[in-house]
């Protein structure tokens, strides 16, 4: 799925969210999310992977790609959002 709420108001973006999130819970399916919101990725993602300039940078939890950035591009990413 790349951005595929990108153009809902936030309130609509957010039920979205839970709404797919518990579908794909229940039908136990794994899906690619493509999102340049951080706090949507961390939310939505029980991982997440960094990708700046076309290369893979860092594959993890949100939380330990937060706290342990692989690098200082990924760092300075994470700041920039």
């Amino acid at each position: 799925m790349d951005e595929p709420f990108s153009a809902v108001d936030p309130q609509t973006r957010a039920q979205l969210l839970k709404d797919l999130s518990k579908v794909l819970a229940e039908d136990h399916r794994t899906t690619i999310f493509v999102t340049h919101n951080l706090k949507e990725a961390g939310k939505f993602g029980d991982r997440v992977a960094v990708i700046i300039d076309g290369e893979l940078k860092q594959v993890g939890v949100p939380k330990q790609i937060k706290t342990k950035p692989a690098d200082e591009s990924v760092k300075a990413f994470l700041e920039e959002l």
